[in-house]
């Protein structure tokens, strides 16, 4: 995030234009929590997430080594596609981070469009619904491939062990 984005992401519109106090002060409040959930959020999911398939691949590392031994290589192909589920896991895991902070600015753009111009509620729910769609599939495919790839290596590992 650049300085400038920072800058107006964190900068709250002074200007009322006759908003009620309360009203503003709820406005407040929401771009707020906004954006500590933006931070809460993405610090949550992502460790969850790539603790869960650095995990598994760290697992079955550990697992050629010391179970399998001197005939790893021979074991390697079974592994090919599940450290490949589990590293596409870890990469639309970065992602889905990435448009989730997108998204959250574009929330907080839509707030202060909505204080600003005293716009319709359901146009800010628009704005947010398009921004938050890259999230969903990020986080979706993320999840299919971190299953897919644990689900694919206990296989795999269990005609290891059947060898």
């Amino acid at each position: 995030m650049s300085t400038e984005d920072s800058a107006q992401i964190l900068s709250v519109p002074q200007s009322t234009n006759g908003v009620e106090d309360a009203e503003y002060e709820d406005y407040v409040s929401q771009r707020n929590a906004t954006i500590e959930r933006e931070m809460a959020a993405a610090a949550t999911y992502d460790k969850f997430l790539v603790t869960l398939a650095g995990g598994a691949l760290g697992l079955s590392m550990t697992f050629l080594s010391d179970i399998v031994g001197k005939d790893a290589k021979a074991v390697l192909p079974l592994l090919f596609w599940p450290w490949v589920l589990l590293g596409l896991s870890l990469a639309c895991s970065l992602m889905g981070h990435l448009f989730s902070q997108y998204s959250f600015r574009a929330f907080v753009k839509a707030l202060d469009s909505a204080m600003q111009a005293r716009i319709d509620s359901k146009e800010t729910a628009k704005e947010v619904k398009v921004a938050t769609w890259h999230i969903n599939v990020m986080n979706w495919l993320a999840l299919a491939c971190l299953f897919s790839g644990l689900i694919w290596m206990a296989d795999s590992l269990r005609r290891v062990v059947d060898l």
